[in-house]
């Protein structure tokens, strides 16, 4: 056929992988908390007291728990104090515990870190107190936890009461990378304010953002913190569907343009629901992570959509290309299976030309004006067509 000489066809095969998106990076967990000591005087020795008579004494108390001194700082975080005092117990690992209450409730944006005041006697620790630095002053706290509502109203606007649980962590993923530009400068780039306030971040107010949004919608979802290739730090989440856990990552399903090139996929879904095998091909969580197992398959992405193909198939491919453009999408997303079928896939489109069979079922004569670009992600065996006039 004669359009086939003259068809404008660009065949741009551009890696799109974990390392090849900009480096990512958390800018840092919660600074050091810090250590002040102070030694009391000693006191003066009195007389023993007579034992008394009678009944004995009522049991002491149980010494204060790890879960005690936790729920103390929270509260006294959440009350904004000023200083919160502390059981008398060794708490030489604050600096952990805070960061990880700072995991657990994303909610909190007003502290980044503090100083925790130890005062001995004779060597012997009586009390202490952690002090907090706020990065916000309590009626400032108050202005933006109004815009974070805002926002997060809007968010679950848009979310049909009969949702599932995919369709919720679907809904938050599309919205955070849709309102959300990624910034290395982010402001707040820690904390939700970054993506629900200001409409920029990095991963940790990305992460950050999902697990708040996700928890207004009653979705399980954690906070993991890791490295990527390249040993960027980064953070994802942990996500649990029916019972079933998966990774999500909304960083990376914000694609960001190399420097000079034009954006061209509003949102990647490589990364919304994976598997522990498929995740940790670009992913690797710290040391130590208590993190399950994730071998589920069912809600991934690729699978629930009916965008995982076994194998090449040009009349599958011409649906969902139909389907995305009849949706008013210039793009198409499918996964392979494995290796083998992502690159017979690869030579068939675009060594034997078969692009052009899709072309054919799609745009029929349109299709001399169209040009065709693709991505693809090695790891994940993920092909993006685009497809413009």
């Amino acid at each position: 056929m004669r359009w086939r000489a003259f068809a404008a066809l660009w065949l741009a095969g551009v890696l799109l992988s974990g390392c090849a998106l900009p480096p990512k990076e958390r800018t840092g967990r919660s600074e050091a908390v810090y250590q002040m000591e102070q030694e009391l005087p000693r006191e003066q020795p009195h007389p023993a007291p007579p034992e008394p008579e009678g009944e004995p004494d009522e049991p002491s108390m149980p010494p204060p728990t790890e879960e005690d001194w936790n729920e103390r700082l929270l509260q006294g975080i959440l009350d904004h104090e000023a200083s919160i005092p502390l059981p008398p117990v060794d708490l030489s690992d604050l600096d952990l515990a805070l960061q990880r209450l700072l995991d657990v409730h994303p909610e909190i944006f007003w502290v980044s870190n503090g100083t925790v005041t130890t005062r001995k006697r004779a060597g012997v620790l009586v009390e202490q107190t952690f002090t907090p630095e706020y990065t916000y002053s309590r009626e400032e706290r108050d202005n933006l936890q109004a815009l974070i509502d805002r926002s997060a109203a809007a968010c679950l606007a848009g979310v049909p009461s009969d949702a599932s649980d995919y369709e919720k962590v679907k809904h938050v993923y599309e919205y955070i990378v849709t309102n959300t530009e990624y910034r290395l400068d982010a402001r707040d780039g820690q904390t939700i304010c970054s993506v629900l306030a200001y409409g920029e971040s990095v991963c940790n107010g990305y992460a950050k953002a999902t697990q708040y949004l996700l928890g207004l919608l009653d979705v399980p979802c954690e906070l993991v913190s890791g490295v990527v290739k390249g040993g960027e730090p980064h953070a994802w989440n942990l996500v649990w569907i029916d019972g079933e856990s998966y990774y999500v990552d909304t960083t990376w399903g914000d694609p960001v343009p190399e420097p000079g090139q034009e954006r061209r996929l509003e949102i990647s879904y490589d990364y919304l629901g994976l598997t522990t095998e498929d995740l940790f091909l670009t992913h690797q969580p710290d040391d130590g992570a208590a993190l399950p197992l994730c071998t589920a398959t069912r809600w991934n992405y690729y699978v629930a959509e009916g965008r995982m193909l076994d194998g090449y198939d040009d009349e599958r491919l011409a649906v969902l290309a139909q389907i995305d453009l009849d949706a008013g999408a210039q793009a198409t997303s499918v996964r392979f299976a494995d290796q083998e079928s992502f690159e017979d896939a690869l030579w068939m489109l675009f060594e034997q030309q078969e692009i052009f069979t899709i072309l054919d079922e799609v745009f029929g004569e349109a299709q001399e004006a169209c040009t065709v670009t693709y991505t693809r992600n090695e790891e994940l065996h993920t092909l993006t067509i685009y497809w413009e006039d």
